[in-house]
């Protein structure tokens, strides 16, 4: 048996971390002790640990963690999957059109030599949407 600290240097988690997946009853500890409380988990635990880490990696939720370890269809786990990569794919899209602005800016600063104004910073965004239009045109087809 591996007390709570040990058990989280194991598993690469904070003592917090164990604490409330105790508490919401993801990963309960193998042994409580009733005169103190301590907590004690088992070697085998580790692979249930281990599985519940991977898992908040590929950006699932804790109740979507609770459903894959309770046991789920294949067909359950490709949707979530799914409609995990949908929503990285979104935030994938966010991203690069915040990089666009911040490029945006930097030309601006390249061009002028001063920092954009909060005025003229729609401008700078529509000169790279306009710079960006040509391109589509021409790989339509269009001259």
């Amino acid at each position: 048996m591996f007390s709570i600290g040990e058990f989280a240097r194991l598993g690469t988690v904070s003592v917090r971390t164990l604490r409330h997946y105790d508490e919401i009853g993801l990963l309960c500890p193998a042994r409580v002790d009733p005169d103190t409380g301590y907590r004690s988990y088992s070697a085998a635990q580790l692979g249930q640990l281990n599985r519940i880490v991977a898992l908040k990696e590929l950006g699932l939720s804790l109740p979507q963690v609770r459903l894959l370890l309770a046991g789920i269809t294949l067909d359950e786990l490709r949707g979530m999957l799914m409609l995990r990569r949908a929503q990285l794919e979104q935030e994938l899209q966010a991203y690069q059109s915040q990089l666009l602005g911040v490029e945006a800016r930097l030309s601006y600063i390249e061009r002028e030599g001063t920092m954009p104004a909060d005025d003229i910073i729609a401008d700078v965004d529509e000169q790279v949407f306009e710079i960006q239009l040509p391109v589509k045109r021409k790989s339509d087809g269009a001259s």
